[in-house]
């Protein structure tokens, strides 16, 4: 039997066949001579050597057919073999293509940020450059990230856009951000979270939500993943629907998902949030900061490098699906008045602010969709809003103290 890469060698592979054939001295010399036309490179020497070989036999007409058959038998077994090397050639060949291509893509898998031009889907881009990964990003106008990113425009609340936005991927991250209005939001969200649901069922992909803390409603004390879902707000009862929407479709078996949430950000390029505008912004120009409410009231912040960073990390673990988390948020909780001071003095500038009460914003409401939308949802300035991650922290990595935080957007900005 030929084995793989080893040239077929009629020595070898016929005496067995031939050796009852032939007797005394005409075996030996035959034998010999089958070896001698094994090594030759030649297959047109062939013909020549068939007539010495006929010429040194002589012998009756028998003998000269036997001979002639073995010597036609063992050219043609050469000549397969020549076919036989030729296609082992093309194989190694496509072996060694499949092969680079192998180690190009070995460990790689597909990764979807659904929602990916909001600093959260940004920042969660960066860190998961950190995994052997192929990243897509999905948004109304998706923007790369890296060169090497794979942009893909899709409408969320289009099912089939969903679909294809979704498909070959291994993980999704639905980081998406709908404009601030409760109207919006009733409408749209629901559509999203299914679309987005039935396109990781059908294509067997895990998914990752990133989520806030509306849910919990108002909170006396901190606020851990086993708090009660209470909504006090039409935009809480929202996020309470669609997270138990998700986390049901989990408990049934039918999809792999996590969520994800954090408490109130900042960041650098956070601009969508309270602080940048009201704080850093005003301080770094000289001006005074303004706070909402309660500036003695101790809030939390998730700072947004460490919200992208547990975010991947999750995702990439396969022991955090099915369960919720809160993302890694310095425990050291600071008063609007602190975190103001702590900001005015990394700019080196005196920390002047002013309270916004809640006529104020009422006012501001009248003329402005935005002072308006966040009416409902003064209860989180008004009190304490504590939010606890240690267990993100024992398991994984500590968060970002304030003080660095601010630090690391100070010499950004």
């Amino acid at each position: 039997m030929l084995r793989i890469n080893e040239p077929f060698q009629p020595f070898k592979e016929m005496k067995i066949i031939f050796l009852p054939v032939y007797n005394g001295g005409f075996t030996v010399i035959l034998l010999f001579y089958l070896h001698f036309l094994s090594v030759l490179s030649k297959l047109k020497k062939n013909y020549f050597h068939l007539a010495i070989f006929l010429c040194m036999c002589g012998g009756n007409k028998i003998k000269i057919i036997i001979e002639i058959i073995t010597v036609l038998f063992i050219f043609l077994m050469r000549r397969e073999n020549k076919e036989y090397l030729k296609l082992t050639e093309q194989g190694k060949a496509l072996i060694k293509i499949r092969e680079e291509k192998t180690e190009r893509t070995i460990g790689k898998i597909m990764q979807t940020i659904l929602g990916s031009g909001g600093v959260i889907g940004k920042e969660l881009a960066k860190s998961l450059k950190n995994y052997n990964t192929e990243i897509r990003l999905v948004s109304r106008n998706p923007k790369k990230v890296h060169p090497t990113d794979d942009i893909f425009s899709a409408d969320l609340t289009n099912q089939q856009e969903t679909r294809n936005a979704v498909k070959n991927s291994q993980i999704a991250y639905l980081t998406v951000g709908l404009h601030y209005k409760t109207e919006i939001w009733m409408k749209s969200w629901p559509v999203i979270m299914s679309n987005v649901i039935n396109a990781c069922k059908e294509h067997s992909t895990k998914l990752v939500f990133f989520d806030n803390v509306y849910m919990y409603g108002k909170v006396d004390g901190w606020m851990t993943e086993e708090t009660s879902i209470n909504p006090c707000s039409k935009k809480g009862e929202v996020r309470t629907q669609i997270a138990e929407q998700l986390m049901d479709e989990v408990k049934k078996g039918n999809i792999q998902a996590l969520i994800a949430r954090s408490a109130d950000f900042y960041g650098p390029n956070a601009v969508n949030t309270m602080v940048s505008p009201m704080v850093f912004e005003k301080l770094k120009n000289g001006k005074k900061a303004n706070w909402i409410l309660n500036d003695k009231a101790k809030h939390s912040m998730t700072y947004t490098p460490d919200a992208g960073k547990a975010t991947a990390l999750l995702g990439n673990t396969v022991d955090a699906y099915n369960q919720v988390w809160h993302l890694p948020t310095d425990r050291n909780a600071l008063t609007g008045e602190e975190f103001i001071k702590l900001i005015a003095e990394k700019y080196g500038v005196n920390p002047k602010y002013s309270v916004l009460n809640k006529f104020m914003i009422t006012i501001a409401g009248l003329f402005n969709s935005l002072a308006k939308e966040s009416m409902e949802m003064l209860y989180q300035l008004e009190y304490e809003y504590l939010f606890d991650s240690s267990k993100f922290e024992k398991q994984f990595f500590p968060a970002t103290t304030y003080e660095k935080g601010i630090e690391e957007i100070v010499e950004m900005k």
